[in-house]
């Protein structure tokens, strides 16, 4: 086996919790990693060793050593840390690597300890000692969100790529993952297309699904929560109607039997299931807190993303966005090297543009997800005015010289920063927040760019 033919295709590095009729065991003991034979010929794992190693002076990763077992094209093994948990979870169908932790141990079963939840290397070399894989996944940093801890393990995108960047790898759609199989991921057929989490007597918290497919769509038994550690909170009855093409269905507080935080993070999850409790996620979103009485809607209706909107519509296509006042109004991702001693990241910018005829007040906005910066206090930005960010310290002259030189920008224009991180030159999802008043880290969406370096965005940009 080699770097050519075999590779690391999934990882259950947080597992959720056990679900009824599953081992009384801490959600850690369903850990897996799985392995999948990537050429057109059968491989021998003869000598392949998961091996732990050195990041930053702590030791990463597991140990395992495979024993001889020729592996067909396509075909898998999973490495497992409690082999009774996990076959209590997913059954005797997976193939569990033979082998053990090179001291003897349970067949299939790694030592090293639980898989970081926070983010870990994982390191797996040939027989000869060549790297064969080397993961270093994250729960951040553009990681799928849904793998850290709320059902989902993390699947490979394209072996072919780079296995350590967040993009190249999805979350499950089916709950824990599938170790020991190919897993596709499912055409959207619903979708949570309108929340009103934050409502105000006689308004109540309310969801909307609505069927995007061309076929209609039997949702009976299946659930909806909004945590993701507790995912058969609300089951819908057997006799709900089938939601036809282009049909919504609205249910509120009262039948869910909770509401939604509105004042604080909190997530929408939906997920076919039976009488054997939730099987796949059909749709899921982490969002913010919200102003009482706005709801949060897909935009484009049906397809993009949740965003507040002008008013709600429940039963009907989303009004659209509710953009009230400053907004995203440029970035620079990917610029050009520039001449003397800046780089090219010396050069990114996020641009703010405050549209209104009265200043606003950023104190303790910020930045997230693509990039970090947080307003400090006293900052605004004038009416009809802008502001950019920068990744530098703008009271070095010298560099914040070469950048207003570099773009034309004038000195009544003010450079704020330094932001934290990279804007991704392959895209990314950056957001404009601000604080809840009176609640403590907690924020409201304000504005949402997802970029991209792919048509219909600008080519020349990239």
């Amino acid at each position: 086996a080699s770097a050519e033919n075999l590779a690391i295709t999934e990882i259950n590095y947080n597992p959720h919790g056990a679900l009824q009729g599953e081992p009384d065991v801490g959600g850690n003991a369903f850990e897996f990693i799985e392995v999948k034979n990537i050429s057109d010929n059968p491989i021998n794992l003869s000598g392949v060793q998961f091996k732990q190693t050195l990041v930053e002076g702590d030791s990463e990763g597991i140990r395992f050593d495979f024993a001889p077992d020729v592996l067909a094209p396509g075909a898998h093994r999973v490495v497992v840390r409690d082999r009774e948990a996990f076959v209590g979870r997913y059954g005797d169908s997976p193939a569990i690597a033979l082998g053990d932790n090179g001291l003897g141990g349970e067949a299939g079963v790694w030592t090293g300890g639980r898989l970081g939840d926070g983010g870990e290397s994982i390191s797996l070399f040939a027989a000869d000692g060549s790297v064969i894989r080397q993961v270093t996944y994250d729960d951040g940093a553009g990681w799928p969100e849904r793998a850290d801890g709320d059902g989902s393990s993390l699947v490979i995108l394209d072996v072919t790529l780079d296995a350590n960047l967040g993009n190249n790898w999805r979350a499950s759609d089916l709950v824990g993952g599938s170790p020991g199989s190919d897993s596709e991921p499912f055409a959207p057929d619903v979708v949570v297309n309108e929340i009103l989490t934050n409502s105000d007597a006689p308004q109540v918290d309310q969801v909307e699904l609505l069927n995007v497919s061309n076929q209609p769509v039997d949702i009976s038994g299946w659930f909806l929560t909004d945590n993701p550690n507790s995912l058969a909170k609300f089951q819908f009855a057997a006799d709900v109607p089938v939601l036809n093409p282009g049909d919504y269905v609205v249910i509120d507080e009262n039948q869910l039997g909770f509401g939604f935080k509105g004042q604080a993070n909190d997530d929408v999850v939906l997920l076919a299931g039976d009488e054997n409790g939730p099987q796949r996620f059909v749709d899921s979103f982490r969002f913010l807190a919200t102003e009482t009485g706005v709801s949060l809607g897909r935009w484009d209706n049906g397809t993009g993303r949740l965003f507040p909107q002008v008013s709600s519509t429940f039963g009907a296509a989303n009004s659209g966005p509710l953009l009230n006042g400053t907004i995203i109004s440029e970035l620079q991702y990917n610029p050009q090297d520039p001449d003397g001693d800046l780089t090219a990241d010396d050069m990114e910018f996020v641009e703010l543009w405050n549209p209104t005829g009265t200043p606003v007040d950023l104190s303790g906005w910020r930045l997230d997800r693509a990039v970090e910066f947080t307003f400090p206090q006293g900052t605004t930005v004038g009416a009809n005015s802008g502001l950019v960010i920068v990744p530098f310290d703008p009271a070095n002259g010298e560099t914040a010289a070469a950048f207003r030189n570099t773009y034309g920008i004038a000195e009544n224009v003010s450079l704020i920063g330094p932001f934290g991180g990279v804007l991704d030159n392959g895209g990314e999802n950056l957001e404009l927040q601000r604080p809840v008043a009176d609640v403590n880290n907690e924020f409201i969406l304000v504005d949402r760019v997802r970029y991209d370096d792919d048509s219909p965005w600008p080519a020349d940009a990239d």
